[in-house]
C-alpha cells in the first residue's frame, strides 16, 4: 500500500491540544500537547519509493533561528530520526517535548553546521502564546512568499515551506491512488488541519 506522512506532527499525524497519544504527567496536565512524530514530508509507496519531498532552504533555517535566538525563544528542527537543537535550547522545553512525542533529541553546535535541509522548524512556549504569535507575524511578513506558519497546538508554532500542507498532501495522495477529490474525507481539530478540511470532499471538524 501507499504511505503518506507530513511534518506537522502528533501521534495520530499532526496534533491537537485535547486528544491523541501518550502524555507525560505534570501538575498542569492540560498544557501538555498529545504525542506527535515529525518525519520529513513525503508521499510514496514506502521509504525507498518517495515521490514527493519538500524541505527548508538552509539559508532560511539560519535566518529563522537567528531571529528566534535574538528574541530568546525556544526553537528546534529535525532530521529523519530526532529533534535537533542548538546548545541554548538544550533545556527543559525540548526534554518535555521529547517525553511527550517519544523522540530523542540531539544538540548541534549551530544550524549553520547542517548539511541536509530539514523539513520544518518548531517554536515552543509552554507558558505564554503571545511571543509565538508575534514571531508568526514576523515570519509571514518577512518570508510569507516562501514560508507558512501556524499553530498546531497552543504551545507549538510550526514553520514549514510555503505550499506544503495537509491539503496539498491529501490531493497528492488522492491523485496517486486514483481517488476523486470529491470522494475524500478528512477530520481534524487544529489550525494546521484547515487546508486538509477545505481540500477534502468531506471535511469533519473534531471538537
Amino acid at each position: 500500500g501507499s504511505v503518506f506522512s507530513e511534518p506537522s506532527g502528533k501521534g495520530k499525524g499532526p496534533h491537537s491540544c485535547n486528544a491523541g497519544g501518550p502524555q507525560t504527567r505534570h501538575e498542569e496536565k492540560k498544557t501538555n500537547p498529545p504525542a506527535q512524530k515529525s518525519p520529513p514530508p513525503r508521499v510514496g509507496g514506502g521509504a525507498k519509493n518517495v515521490i514527493f519531498e519538500k524541505y527548508f532552504p538552509l539559508d532560511l533555517v539560519q535566518a529563522i533561528f537567528d531571529e528566534a535566538n535574538r528574541r530568546g525563544l525556544h526553537i528546534q528542527t529535525y532530521d529523519e530520526r530526532q529533534v535537533l537543537v542548538e546548545p541554548r535550547c538544550d533545556g527543559e522545553a525540548v526534554r518535555r517535548y521529547c517525553s511527550i512525542i517519544l523522540m530523542e533529541h540531539s544538540v548541534v553546535p549551530s544550524v549553520a553546521a547542517l548539511t541536509r535541509e530539514p523539513a520544518k522548524m518548531l517554536l515552543i512556549d509552554f507558558q505564554d502564546k503571545a511571543p509565538l504569535e508575534d514571531f508568526r507575524q514576523w515570519v509571514l511578513e518577512r518570508y510569507g512568499d516562501k514560508l507558512d506558519s501556524f499553530f498546531s497546538c497552543e504551545q507549538y508554532l510550526e514553520i514549514i515551506p510555503r505550499g506544503l500542507s495537509k491539503g496539498s498532501a491529501l490531493l497528492q495522495l488522492a491523485g496517486l491512488l486514483g481517488i476523486p477529490q470529491e470522494n475524500t474525507v478528512a477530520a481534524g481539530d487544529a489550525a494546521n488541519d484547515l487546508s486538509m478540511l477545505k481540500a477534502a470532499g468531506v471535511g469533519v471538524a473534531m471538537c
